[in-house]
């Protein structure tokens, strides 16, 4: 070795080289690039070794003062890729690749090691794709945790390896590596960990990829994260107001999902699928999704709420966003009256017209109508207001009262705006009303006479008295008996009468003496007060004659009459008509049964002879006796019209047809002389007495023919009801006796 040395120092002083003792000089160098080992000499082509070793000892690339690389023990690749520099003393090194590191030596004295630097491949970036813009993308999803990973391989020494939002000149994010090593190359695999949020949609991520002192070496390779996103919050909005009875549309829109999100409805806990659209903005490439509900709706779904429900694979917690609007649906009012029951003694009662709909708080106001239980006809009208003031109480302002209201919305299906409520009844507690006594009572002497009253009370609990007026004073009778039932009555309610239940009470009167005939009070009470009617007993007698007895019209072989009753003495009268020709009289009976009827009674007479003059006159009777006569009036039927007519074109046929009518006109008036003659023999030979045989009854109420010595009686139409009664069996009787007295002794 010391011969070694000596050597190399006579070697120099030999040939003039300066050779300064030198500190090893470090260099970095890029695999690929070409290095000059600076060596300064005073010769050319000093010696060279480098870090290549056989057997123990550094190899000699070339002899002193040679310039080519003989050396066999150095790789040819090697040899080759060495080469002078221009002064003839340096090394360069051409393509420097790794296995080139190490320390070199010019003659011993100049040290320089090399160390080799590689560069990495570009930067990977996992999962990732390429977008239609020929652009790195990389699909994540919002708020869900995610990572980005780099890596850098094939690099020497272990290269520097970072994540950077945006652009690489802002903080690095701060991530984790993992470095791994494989044939003296360094892998490094670089995780950025985050939740990305809305914002970070369509950010670029740059992963970089450098060593720190070669700049130039620096590597980066950038993604753009394309997010998956939620949907933003719904909103819900009704589109028009919509009247009940219509179809109502609700909106609901979300925006901002990636992939488009997906809308349902919930009502009255039924799901619905709307009409749902999807809209890309271009600029965002969000979605913005539509969704509209329809539905019929009624008064009853006004105020009630509508859900809009809001799904997307991305929502977690919450599973869905949701939206509520509450339906606005405008429908006419419902419309009730309010009230409270009264009594006729308080000065008034006010019934209030309650009126809700939608739109609320202003209502026209129609009318105001009564409705009496169990009759349809209003029997009173006011005009609308929104109270109804009743003053002057009576029963009669009892009853079912509606009012009618509007707030402008027609019903449905109508172009009616005024909504009429349910009614409410009204009571206004009256004392009770008497609508039915006889004014005058006629009764015999020593008999008991029943009084019937009926009377209406709309409250339970009645009670009947009697009075008698004696000298101006009203004294209480005892009453034999009172009986008391359920009736129906007409009640006078303002302009109608109306029939409903009432109470009819039945009391006996003792007529013992003259004293007992008289005028009396009929009292009915009951909590609230009391009400009174008078009538007078008198004693039975004879009827009154009947009045206004006229002929209304004449034919040929019938005429009509009518009359009105007279006071029928306080007993069933019976009315007689007496016809006849030449003063000989025939009667025909009619019973009357409506004893205070004050209409007109009417019926015809009918198998009249033709061109005959008739007397008639009318009285009437029951068992005390007869009426006085009516006045006699009279009448003559008119003759039968015969009418022939011949047509002939031939003369002879005109006499014979001429006188063929002379000769059936003189038999047809010598018939009717023959007729009249026979009638007239059979009228004289009548007897007129009342009490004869010969009368017939009719019922005024029927509708029979009768008919006596030839002579018809129909009854003509009038306001009294027909119906099966005491007077049916009465005319039965006397159609069976011998004389109208047998037949009501008999009963």
């Amino acid at each position: 070795m010391a011969e070694l040395w000596i050597n190399t120092i006579f070697r120099c002083i030999l040939s003039v080289v300066l050779c300064t003792a030198q500190d090893i000089h470090q260099l970095t160098v890029t695999a690929g690039d070409n290095v000059t080992l600076f060596c300064k000499s005073t010769t050319d082509y000093p010696t060279w070794t480098g870090p290549e070793l056989r057997n123990g000892y550094v190899q000699q690339y070339n002899n002193h003062g040679q310039s080519s690389f003989p050396n066999p023990n150095v790789l040819e690749q090697k040899r080759l890729r060495l080469g002078w520099a221009s002064d003839k003393s340096s090394l360069i090194i051409h393509d420097v690749i790794l296995s080139d590191q190490g320390l070199y030596q010019c003659s011993t004295v100049a040290k320089v090691n090399i160390s080799v630097r590689v560069p990495p491949r570009s930067p990977m970036i996992s999962n990732t794709e390429i977008s239609a813009e020929d652009t790195l993308i990389i699909r994540k999803s919002e708020s869900q945790v995610t990572s980005l990973v780099c890596i850098s391989s094939g690099g020497y020494p272990q290269p520097l390896v970072q994540w950077y939002r945006g652009t690489t000149g802002t903080q690095p994010l701060t991530s984790t590596s993992a470095v791994s090593t494989e044939d003296n190359s360094y892998n490094v695999t670089q995780t950025y960990t985050f939740s990305p949020q809305r914002q970070d949609d369509g950010v670029l991520y740059v992963c970089q990829s450098s060593f720190q002192t070669a700049p130039r070496h620096i590597t980066t390779t950038s993604v753009k994260l394309f997010l998956y996103l939620k949907p933003n919050p719904p909103t819900a909005v009704q589109t028009l107001l919509v009247s009940a009875g219509h179809q109502v549309t609700i909106r609901c829109t979300t925006a901002g999902s990636r992939p488009a999100a997906s809308i349902i409805w919930s009502y009255r806990n039924t799901e619905h699928t709307g009409e749902q659209t999807s809209t890309l903005d271009d600029i965002t490439k969000t979605y913005t999704v539509a969704s509209l509900l329809k539905l019929q709706v009624s008064a009853e779904d006004n105020g009630q709420n509508v859900q809009c429900k809001v799904t997307h694979d991305l929502l977690i917690t919450p599973a869905q966003l949701t939206a509520s609007i509450s339906l606005n649906v405008a429908y006419p009012p419902i419309v009730s009256v309010s009230a409270t029951n009264t009594t006729v003694k308080e000065p008034n009662a006010i019934l209030s017209c309650i009126a809700k709909g939608n739109p609320d708080g202003s209502y026209s106001y129609g009318k105001w109508i009564q409705r009496w239980p169990g009759y349809n006809v209003p029997v009173l009208e006011r005009p609308g207001s929104e109270t109804l003031e009743l003053t002057a109480l009576t029963y009669e302002h009892s009853g079912f009262y509606t009012c009618t209201a509007s707030n402008g919305i027609k019903i449905f299906g109508t172009n009616t705006e005024f909504v009429e409520g349910a009614a409410v009844q009204l009571l206004v507690k009256s004392y009770p009303i008497i609508v039915r006594l006889d004014a005058k009572i006629a009764s015999k002497l020593n008999k008991n006479k029943t009084v019937e009253v009926e009377y209406f009370s709309n409250i339970a609990g009645s009670d009947v008295k009697l009075y008698k007026i004696v000298n101006g004073e009203m004294k209480a009778v005892t009453l034999f008996s009172v009986t008391k039932k359920l009736v129906e009555i007409e009640v006078p309610v303002f302009s109608h009468l109306i029939k409903t239940d009432g109470t009819g009470a039945d009391f006996t009167v003792q007529i013992k003496s003259e004293e007992d005939y008289g005028f009396y009070y009929v009292v009915v009470s009951n909590i609230i007060g009391s009400s009174n009617k008078s009538f007078e007993i008198i004693p039975t007698k004879p009827p009154v004659s009947p009045s206004d007895f006229t002929i209304d019209y004449v034919q040929h072989n019938k005429a009509r009459l009518s009359w009105r009753r007279g006071y029928n003495g306080g007993l069933i009268q019976t009315f007689v008509i007496q016809l006849g020709t030449d003063e000989k009289w025939s009667d025909v009976e009619v019973f009357d049964r409506n004893t205070e009827d004050k209409d007109r009674i009417s019926t015809i007479l009918t198998d009249l002879f033709d061109s005959t003059t008739y007397f008639v006159r009318l009285y009437a009777y029951n068992e005390e006796g007869n009426s006085p006569l009516s006045e006699t009036l009279n009448f003559t039927t008119s003759p039968i019209k015969v009418k022939t007519t011949v047509e002939t074109n031939n003369t002879a046929m005109i006499i014979i047809g001429t006188v063929l009518g002379l000769i059936i006109v003189a038999l047809v008036v010598f018939l009717i002389y023959m007729i009249v003659q026979r009638r007239r023999e059979l009228i004289r030979n009548k007897d007129v007495s009342r009490n004869t045989s010969s009368r017939r009854y009719v019922n005024v109420d029927g509708s029979k023919t009768l008919q006596t010595k030839g002579v018809k009686l129909k009854n003509a139409s009038h306001d009294v009801q027909t119906s099966e009664s005491q007077y049916t069996e009465l005319d039965k009787d006397l159609k069976e006796a011998e004389s109208a007295y047998d037949a009501i002794s008999t009963m």
